[in-house]
């Protein structure tokens, strides 16, 4: 059986705060950013998702998802070539 290792994300001095709100925020959008920049390989992006993972809360993750997928979500967006 594998050992089991907790890790979270390393500090980040841009959010020097106890209220991780906003770094929650920008890490979720910062993944997003890195999967359309890879061409939707999200195994690329595997330091944004493990920061993201370990600093939010994981009701906030899925109700984004759902909203990136609706095309709702207040992030950020894309141009998909449509106008």
């Amino acid at each position: 059986m594998s050992e089991i290792v907790l890790d979270t994300a390393p500090g980040d001095k841009r959010f020097r705060s106890t209220n991780q709100t906003h770094r929650c925020w920008v890490n979720f959008n910062e993944y997003l950013v890195c999967v359309e920049s890879n061409d939707d390989d999200a195994g690329a992006c595997k330091s944004h998702i493990k920061a993201y993972q370990s600093i939010c809360p994981s009701e906030w993750v899925e109700n984004w998802t759902e909203q990136v997928e609706a095309g709702t979500f207040p992030g950020v967006t894309f141009n998909d070539g449509k106008e």
